[in-house]
């Protein structure tokens, strides 16, 4: 045997990285959306409770009647205070936004917030 032969492994060592599956990944990722979607999910229904209950016909009227009584109670004119409950109604139901923009609203919010989480991230991996 010649000197040093001995030393010598008969194969190179051979290193190998391996990555994580894209199953592992995405169970990090929900760990880690998880939290934040139960806290959006009660606001969520806070955000819709409030602007659904402009929309609730009892509570509405019960409101409106009030209105009137209050106005009557002044002694205003009739067609003055008609006038006026009217406008009242209206506004109460400009108030209330549509679930287009309701929906629209969540998409922007949703996109931002995962805009937030890819520049989270780039600042993570250049680290």
């Amino acid at each position: 045997m010649e000197e040093g032969q001995g030393s010598k492994k008969p194969f190179p060592e051979i290193k190998v990285e391996t990555e994580k599956s894209d199953v592992e990944e995405l169970r990090e990722v929900l760990d880690a959306v998880t939290p934040f979607l139960e806290k959006l999910k009660d606001w969520v229904k806070e955000i819709i409770g409030v602007f659904t209950s402009g929309l609730d016909g009892k509570k509405l009227g019960e409101d409106i009647g009030k209105f009137y009584q209050e106005l009557k109670a002044q002694g205003l004119p009739e067609d003055l205070i008609i006038e006026m409950v009217r406008d009242y109604y209206k506004r109460r139901m400009e108030i209330v936004p549509s679930l287009e923009k309701l929906i629209g609203s969540l998409g922007k919010l949703r996109m931002t917030r995962r805009e937030e989480g890819e520049e989270k991230r780039e600042e993570e991996s250049s680290k």
